[in-house]
C-alpha cells in the first residue's frame, strides 16, 4: 500500500506583509509506503486577508517530473478553499508500469509551489495563518471502484501578519523660550504623526489624548481627514480625540497628522496660579480594529513629551544722586533693572513708569550705562515712560536721567519719586500672557522702588552788635541780623528778638532783600512788651532759584532804659529766634553790651572859717569821677543854696575843668551847669570853681 508522510509547508515571504503583496508557499510530502500513490488531493484554507484574489500554482514536481496544468493536475478556487488535484494521465495497470507524471512512487517526493495575494484592504496588525494538507490519495490511477482511497495527512501552516500602526508625538513652542520651557500665555503645539503600515487599513481608527490641567486647548486639526473633538473635563484636563473612521490603505511615511494647539493658562482648575516649575507631561494614543467587523482591537502609545513653565522676574532699584538739595538744584536718578530670584526666562514689554512729583521737573540728560535698548516717552509729563521690547534673562539695564528741584519745596521736605516696573511673559500683544497690571491675582509681574530727595535746610540767623559794646543809660546802638534763606519756599517763618530787661526796641533802620524774594506776611516788626520784644511775622517766603543773594539783612536800633536793673557794669544782650515749618528753632545772640554809669563826688572848702559882718568868704567847690565811675557825666547840675547870714557876692571863677554857666535867678539858690565832664576828672584832677559870699550884718 502507498503511504504519504512528511507533509511540510513553508514560505519564502517574510513578515510583515502588506496589502497587494504576493505571498509564496511551498508544500512538500513523500511516499514512504510500499506502493505507488495516485490522484493525490491537496487543499489549502486561505485565511481572511488573503481571499480577495484567487491563488495560483507556480510549479509542481513529483520525483523530478514537472507536472503540467490540466494534463497532470487541476487547481480550483472555492473561497476560502484552494484545491490542487493530481490527475492520472495513464490509467493502465499494473501500477508498477503506470506512466502518469503525477504518480508518486515509493520514495518519491512531491513539491508544490503556489502563491496567494494579501488583500488590498487588509487591516493593520492583522494576523493570517494559512493551513494546507493532503486530504486524500488512492491506490489505483483514475476512478476505479476497486481502488482504496486513503485519508489525508495532518495539516501544516504558515502565519503572516501586517505591521501595526505607529504614533509619535512632538511638541513645539515659540522661539523666545528655549528647550522645553514654556511661558505663561505662550502658544504650544502638540504634533502627532500617525504612521500606517504600507497598503493596510486601520478600521475605526481613533486618536485620543488628555491635555493636562493648566493648558487651554484652542484648536484640534487633523490631516488629511478626521473628525476632531475636544472638551474640558471637570478636573481641568481636556479630552482630545480624532475619529478617522476606516483609514487607509497606508502609504510609506506619515499618513495622518493631528495638531493640538493650546496655550499655557494663567490658572488651573482650582484657580491657583500656574507657576514656574510646573511640568506638563503628555502622550498620545491610537486604537483601531484590524477588520471591518469583528477582529482584534489594537492600540499604540506615543512617546512622552514634556514642558516646564518658566517665568521672568525683574527687580527695579532707584537711587538719587545727590539725595539732597534745594530749589534749582539738579539731581540725577539712577535706575537699575536686574534679574530677580529664580527668574528663568526673558521678560517682554517691560515698561518703567515714573511720575515725577510737583517738586521735580524733567531735565533729560539720559545716560545709558548698560543693558538692552529702550525708548523714552516724555509727551505726557510729568509722567516719563521707558519701554523695552525684551530684557533677556540675566541682562542688567542701568541708566540715569536728570531732574531739577522746583518750587514749592521747603526745608527738610522729603520729595519721594517712585518708579514702577511691569513686564509680560510673552512678546507683543497677547491677551493670555501674564503681566503686571494686577487685573487678576496672577498678574504679578511688577516691582517698584522709590528714591527720596531731602530738601536742604539752609536757613540760618546771625546777629551782630554794631555798637562798641558799652553804653550808658538812654544811649542807643544798633544790631544787624542776617537771615539766610533756602532757595525755595519757606512757610510760617517768624523772627523774634527778645531783648534783655533794660533794653528796648527803638526803630527798624533797614530791611534789605533781593526784589525777587516775596513775603506773604509783614517785613515791619510788631513791638510788644514795652519794646522788649520785636517780632517779624514773615509768613511764607518764596526765594526763587538763581544767582541772587539768599539773605535778608535787618538793621535796627535799641537803647538802654532807665530801670533799676541797669546798673554800672550790667551786661545786656538779646536772643534772636527763627522758627519756620520743617526746621528750627534757630537762635543767635550778639555780643554783650555793658551798662556804663558816671559816679561823681563833690567837695567844698571855705577861704575862712570865721569872720565879721562884711567879710568876704571865697567858697571853692570841686567834683570828680569816683573810682566806680565808668562814663562821662552829662548835663551836670550843681546847686548851691546861699544860706541865711550870707550874701551872694559873684566872683565865680573856673579853676579847672570844662566851661560852665551859672544861674542866680533863683537866689538864694545858685545853679551851675556843665554839658559834660569826662572821666579823666578824677580826685587828683577834679573840676574846680569858686565864688564869693559876704557875711551879712
Amino acid at each position: 500500500q502507498p503511504r504519504l508522510s512528511a507533509f511540510d509547508k513553508s514560505t519564502t515571504t517574510t513578515n510583515p506583509v502588506w496589502g497587494g503583496e504576493t505571498v509564496y508557499y511551498r508544500v512538500t510530502f513523500a511516499n514512504t509506503g510500499w506502493n505507488t500513490a495516485f490522484d493525490t488531493v491537496i487543499t489549502d484554507r486561505i485565511p481572511v486577508g488573503m481571499r480577495g484574489t484567487s491563488p495560483g500554482v507556480d510549479s509542481i514536481t513529483v520525483g523530478g517530473r514537472t507536472l503540467s496544468a490540466g494534463a497532470d493536475y487541476t487547481a480550483s478556487w472555492s473561497n476560502p478553499t484552494y484545491t490542487i488535484t493530481f490527475v492520472s494521465s495513464d490509467t493502465s495497470q499494473p501500477v508498477s508500469t503506470n506512466a502518469s507524471f503525477s504518480r508518486l512512487t515509493v520514495g518519491e517526493t512531491a513539491t508544490i509551489n503556489y502563491h496567494v495575494f494579501v488583500d488590498a484592504d487588509v487591516g493593520a496588525g492583522f494576523s493570517m495563518t494559512d493551513e494546507a494538507r493532503v486530504t486524500e490519495y488512492s491506490s489505483l490511477p483514475g476512478s476505479n471502484p476497486d481502488e482504496r482511497v486513503y485519508p489525508g495527512l495532518l495539516p501544516d501552516s504558515e502565519t503572516h501578519y501586517t505591521d501595526v500602526a505607529d504614533v509619535t508625538k512632538a511638541q513645539s513652542s515659540e522661539s523666545y523660550t528655549t528647550g522645553t520651557g514654556v511661558a505663561i500665555g505662550e502658544p504650544l503645539i502638540y504634533t502627532i504623526d500617525l504612521d500606517l503600515p504600507e497598503n493596510t487599513t486601520a478600521y475605526d481608527l481613533l486618536f485620543t489624548d488628555t491635555v493636562e490641567d493648566g493648558l487651554t486647548v484652542t484648536n484640534v486639526a487633523a490631516a488629511p481627514s478626521g473628525a476632531p473633538f475636544w472638551a474640558e473635563n471637570p478636573d481641568g484636563t481636556t479630552s482630545v480625540s480624532v475619529d478617522f473612521g476606516d483609514f487607509g490603505p497606508g502609504q510609506t511615511g506619515v499618513d495622518a497628522v493631528v495638531t493640538v494647539s493650546m496655550f499655557v493658562d494663567q490658572t488651573d482648575s482650582s484657580d491657583d496660579c500656574v507657576l514656574r516649575g510646573v511640568s506638563f507631561l503628555n502622550r498620545g494614543y491610537i486604537g483601531w480594529n484590524d477588520q471591518s467587523s469583528g477582529g482584534t482591537w489594537h492600540t499604540d502609545t506615543s512617546n512622552q513629551v514634556s514642558n516646564t513653565v518658566v517665568e521672568p522676574a525683574l527687580l527695579i532699584e532707584k537711587a538719587a544722586v545727590p539725595d539732597h538739595g534745594d530749589a534749582g538744584d539738579t539731581i540725577y536718578f539712577r535706575i537699575t533693572v536686574t534679574r530677580a530670584g529664580a527668574s528663568d526666562s526673558d521678560a517682554f514689554n517691560a515698561a518703567i513708569t515714573d511720575v515725577l512729583p510737583d517738586a521735580l521737573t524733567w531735565a533729560d540728560n539720559l545716560q545709558v550705562i548698560s543693558g538692552p535698548a529702550f525708548t523714552v516717552d516724555t509727551s505726557a509729563l510729568p509722567t516719563v515712560a521707558f519701554a523695552y521690547e525684551t530684557i533677556a534673562e540675566g541682562a542688567v539695564s542701568e541708566f540715569t536721567f536728570d531732574v531739577v528741584l522746583e518750587n514749592p519745596v521747603g526745608p527738610s521736605q522729603i520729595v519721594t519719586n517712585t518708579a514702577g516696573l511691569e513686564w509680560t511673559s510673552t512678546p507683543g500683544a497677547n491677551p493670555n500672557a501674564r503681566n503686571g497690571t494686577g487685573d487678576t491675582a496672577c498678574d504679578t509681574y511688577d516691582d517698584e522702588d522709590s528714591a527720596e530727595v531731602t530738601i536742604d535746610d539752609n536757613l540760618a540767623i546771625d546777629k551782630t552788635l554794631l555798637g562798641d559794646g558799652d553804653a550808658v543809660i538812654g544811649e542807643t546802638f544798633q544790631y544787624r541780623a542776617v537771615f539766610t534763606l533756602n532757595e525755595g519756599t519757606m512757610s510760617a517763618v517768624k523772627l523774634e528778638d527778645t531783648l534783655d530787661s533794660g533794653l528796648a526796641f527803638v526803630s527798624l533802620d533797614s530791611f534789605t532783600a533781593d526784589t525777587a524774594i516775596t513775603f506773604s506776611g509783614q517785613t515791619e516788626p510788631v513791638i510788644t512788651n514795652q519794646g522788649a520784644t520785636a517780632t517779624w511775622n514773615f509768613g511764607t517766603i518764596v526765594n526763587p532759584a538763581g544767582p541772587a543773594a539768599d539773605t535778608v539783612t535787618i538793621t535796627y536800633t535799641v537803647c538802654f532804659t532807665n530801670v533799676t536793673g541797669n546798673q554800672n557794669g550790667t551786661l545786656l544782650n538779646n536772643n534772636l529766634a527763627l522758627t519756620y515749618e520743617g526746621g528750627g528753632p534757630l537762635w543767635s545772640a550778639a555780643s554783650d553790651t555793658e551798662v556804663l554809669e558816671p559816679d561823681l563826688a563833690v567837695r567844698k572848702s571855705l577861704s575862712a572859717q570865721t569872720g565879721d559882718a562884711g567879710d568876704v568868704i571865697t567858697v571853692t567847690v570841686a567834683f570828680n569821677h569816683t573810682t566806680d565811675s565808668t562814663a562821662s557825666a552829662h548835663d551836670i547840675t550843681l546847686s548851691e543854696v546861699v544860706t541865711e547870714g550870707l550874701i551872694w557876692s559873684e566872683n565865680v571863677q573856673n579853676i579847672s575843668g570844662p566851661a560852665f554857666t551859672c544861674d542866680t535867678s533863683a537866689l538864694p539858690v545858685v545853679t551851675f551847669f556843665w554839658d559834660e565832664a569826662d572821666t579823666y576828672y578824677t580826685a587828683a584832677a577834679p573840676v574846680r570853681f569858686s565864688f564869693d559870699v559876704t557875711l551879712a550884718n
